[in-house]
């Protein structure tokens, strides 16, 4: 075993119930021997949180449910080079859904030339095929990157002893971070607001990111990216939290729905969770596109939002979106299905 239970209650700050540490030790070791603990340390960095650690344990449940199928490995392949890399959280949190929800799945289903990533059905009902698709970092989100990495070691630096904590509620340009840099370094332990878009405050150095209460979160609206920074010597501690912006919906339907076969009933899923605003933004940019004489191959767009929270580490929300210009209509069974992919 790379890890004993002592070390995940440590990477939970301690926060973790009895039955979590368990979960979470069978989890992280499982992870371990697929991928190796460099995989799961890359992950965590120097950051710990009881919600990285509830967020492995849930999707190991995930993926003990999706690996048993044919081809799983290609999922594996790909997966290995990173937790949240290529895709593969995604595709395995539908199709492990679609399993719990009792449909016959089946993964890289061959049609002509057409290779999705999924197909499902339940019982005499046809095959449903599915493309999932995580959101590919534009240079939007690669800014917002470089902003958190940049603002967590700023908030770590400012107050001595103290875990930092800085939000910025909004996109924020290159004189705006140098400004909220400045700043940090002149700052106390109060709660203190610079302009309208930036927040900071401090709290004890064992705190972790993401306390929904916590008033920098509370500060940036969803979906919110952060980023953790602890330095060595362990004195100083900082969270940023910040939202991003993104576009491009046509594109990326257009290339998701190529996957699809033509010929047949076809979903695609989008993972948005890295665009500020993404369903409220995404859903009316979707709902223009499905035309009569446009993308009638896809019976329904899935916009899935996932953020780490709640009491299993992973909290999920969105939209479906029914196209009535399909050439084949989703089954009353499969609209059940990704509704609740959702819930």
């Amino acid at each position: 075993m790379h890890y004993n239970t002592d070390q995940i209650r440590d990477l939970g700050l301690n926060r973790l119930s009895p039955s979590q540490v368990a979960q979470a030790h069978y989890a992280l070791n499982g992870f371990s021997e697929l991928f190796g603990k460099r995989w799961i340390e890359r992950y965590f960095g120097s950051a710990k949180s009881p919600l990285f650690v509830l967020f492995l344990t849930t999707l190991w449940q995930c993926w003990e449910k999706v690996s048993p199928l044919p081809k799983s490995n290609q999922i594996e392949r790909r997966w290995s080079s990173g937790v949240n890399d290529a895709g593969a959280v995604q595709e395995v949190l539908v199709c492990s859904h679609l399993l719990e929800a009792e449909a016959t799945v089946e993964l890289f289903p061959s049609s002509n030339s057409h290779v999705p990533d999924a197909r499902f059905r339940f019982n005499t009902d046809g095959w449903t095929y599915v493309e999932v698709s995580h959101r590919s970092l534009s240079e939007s989100r690669k800014w917002t990157q470089k902003v958190l990495l940049e603002l967590a070691e700023g908030a770590a630096g400012a107050i001595q002893g103290r875990h930092g904590n800085v939000g910025v509620n909004r996109q924020i340009s290159v004189d705006e971070l140098a400004a909220i840099m400045t700043w940090l370094q002149n700052v106390d332990d109060r709660e203190q607001r610079f302009d309208d878009y930036a927040i900071f405050h401090t709290t004890d150095l064992n705190t972790g990111a993401g306390d929904p209460m916590d008033s920098s979160v509370k500060f940036v609206p969803d979906p919110k990216m952060f980023s953790t920074h602890r330095k060595m010597n362990g004195e100083y501690a900082g969270t940023a939290i910040v939202v991003t912006e993104d576009y491009g919906a046509e594109n990326l339907l257009r290339k998701e729905a190529s996957q699809l076969p033509s010929g047949e009933c076809g979903v695609v899923v989008l993972d948005i969770s890295g665009i500020a605003h993404g369903v409220a933004q995404w859903e009316p940019l979707i709902r223009e596109r499905l035309q009569p004489t446009v993308h009638t191959r896809v019976a329904a767009v899935v916009l899935m939002e996932t953020f780490m929270g709640g009491q299993n580490g992973l909290v999920k929300r969105g939209a479906m979106i029914i196209n009535q210009y399909a050439r084949r209509p989703l089954s009353d069974a499969a609209i059940q299905a990704l509704e609740s992919l959702l819930q």
